[in-house]
C-alpha cells in the first residue's frame, strides 16, 4: 500500500489506483485484532502482543496512518464506496460522479492527443478541444458547487492539473471560467474590503483621541476659581434658578 501511495503521489491518485492495497492492508488489520484463540508462551492472545503488550505498537501506527493519511485526507469515500465482508471477501465500485468525470477527461485527452500531434500551434488544440474541455469543467463545477456531494483528492487536483495546462500552459481559454473568475474577483474583492476596514478603524480611532484631545486642551484652558468663589458657586446655589434668590443669598457671604 504505501508502494502504490509513493508510485501514485504526483499526481496524487491513491484512490483510483490503491483501492486494492488498501483493501488488503484492512483486511489484514482485521484477522490481526482476532487472533483471541492464538496466544503466546505466557498465555496472551496474540493480538494483545502485537496491539498493546509493548510501548509502540508499529502495526497499529502503520495502520492508523494508511487509513487516516492515505484514504480519509484524501476524501477517498467521495469516489469509492468498498462493500467490507471481512470473513469473505470485500468488494468495491467507483462511484457514479466519478466514473463521469473519467469519461469526460478521457475525451478531452483524446481530443488534446489527436490534435496536438497534428498542430504546429497550440491555437489547434485550443479551437478543437474546447468543447469536451467545457463539458468537463461544467461537469466538476457543477458537482463541486452542490452542497450534496465532493469529490476525492485524485478528481480536484486532476481537474487543477488541467486547468493550469489549458490556460497557463498551452495559454486557452474557454467559455465557462467560472473558477477563474471566481478567484479573480475574490483577490481583488477580499483584499478591498480588508483595507476599507482598516482605514475605517484607523479613521475613527483618529477621530475619536482627537476629540479628546480637544476636550483635555479646552479644560487646560479654563482659569481655576478661587477659594471664596468655589464656596459661593457650591451645588446648592447652582441647583436653584431663580436669579434674584441668588443674589439675595450671596450678599451676606460677600458682605461678610
Amino acid at each position: 500500500m504505501i508502494a502504490c501511495a509513493v508510485e501514485n503521489s504526483a499526481p496524487p491518485t491513491v484512490c483510483t489506483y490503491c483501492t486494492d492495497q488498501y483493501i488488503i492492508v484492512k483486511q489484514l488489520e482485521y484477522e490481526l485484532k482476532n487472533l483471541q484463540n492464538v496466544t503466546s508462551l505466557d498465555n496472551s492472545s496474540c493480538t494483545h502482543v502485537i496491539y498493546n503488550n509493548y510501548v509502540v505498537s508499529y502495526v497499529s501506527d502503520i495502520s492508523d496512518l494508511i487509513t487516516q493519511r492515505f484514504w480519509m485526507d484524501s476524501r477517498c469515500e467521495s469516489c469509492v464506496t468498498i462493500q467490507w465482508n471481512f470473513t469473505a471477501q470485500s468488494d468495491y465500485y467507483f462511484k457514479d460522479n466519478a466514473i463521469e468525470f473519467q469519461n469526460k477527461l478521457f475525451n478531452w485527452s483524446d481530443c488534446v492527443k489527436s490534435n496536438f500531434v497534428q498542430a504546429e500551434e497550440n491555437s489547434t488544440v485550443c479551437d478543437k478541444c474546447v468543447k469536451p474541455f467545457n463539458k468537463l469543467f461544467q461537469f466538476y463545477w457543477d458537482v463541486y458547487a452542490g452542497s450534496d456531494s465532493t469529490f476525492c483528492l485524485d478528481i480536484e487536483t486532476t481537474m487543477n492539473d488541467t486547468m493550469n495546462l489549458w490556460h497557463n500552459v498551452w495559454g486557452c481559454s474557454s467559455k465557462s471560467g467560472k473558477v477563474v473568475e471566481y478567484d479573480f474577483y475574490n483577490a481583488i474583492i477580499i483584499p478591498t474590503c480588508l483595507v476599507l476596514l482598516t482605514a475605517v478603524f484607523y479613521i475613527g480611532s483618529y477621530n475619536q483621541s482627537d476629540q479628546k484631545l480637544r476636550r483635555l486642551v479646552q479644560y487646560s484652558r479654563l482659569e481655576e476659581p478661587n477659594s471664596r468663589r468655589s464656596r459661593i458657586l457650591s451645588p446648592s446655589f447652582r441647583d436653584d434658578n431663580s436669579p434674584s434668590n441668588s443674589i439675595n443669598e450671596i450678599e451676606p457671604f460677600i458682605n461678610s
